[in-house]
């Protein structure tokens, strides 16, 4: 019985600004993918080292929005899910960047980077 991957699964785990258009845009951490089956059964894979209790919800908000994002390349579509895009970390992440410090990637400074950026703004206007 072979499967095809149909949808992958993400959950928004914050946002960020476009340094193109300005825009504020969410980030996406994949957890899953639903597959089907030959027999047009369908059944969802989950990625086991996503921790959903640090997903960030809304005061009050006691359940999380998992958005389903249909497969593009149909090439991979046959194969099984691959998780390699975005690892999940060995330990929960213990600082928040300063809102509008990113890495090229998108991905928050660490503090210790934010420092070290801002002092190397504060040379180049020294010069």
């Amino acid at each position: 019985m072979a499967a095809h991957r149909k949808y992958d699964l993400a959950v928004v785990t914050g946002t960020y600004t476009d340094r193109n258009t300005g825009t504020t845009k969410n980030r996406y951490q994949n957890i899953g993918v639903e597959m089907e089956s030959d027999d047009g059964g369908r059944f969802i894979l989950l990625d086991p080292l996503v921790n959903l209790a640090a997903v960030p919800r809304g005061n009050g908000k006691d359940r999380i929005m998992v958005s389903k994002f249909e497969v593009q390349d149909n090439a991979q579509n046959q194969a099984a899910p691959q998780y390699a895009q975005q690892p999940a970390p060995q330990q929960p992440v213990q600082h928040a960047a300063p809102q509008g410090y990113y890495n090229a990637d998108g991905t928050p400074m660490t503090p210790q980077q934010v420092a070290q950026y801002q002092q190397q703004m504060n040379q180049q206007g020294q010069r």
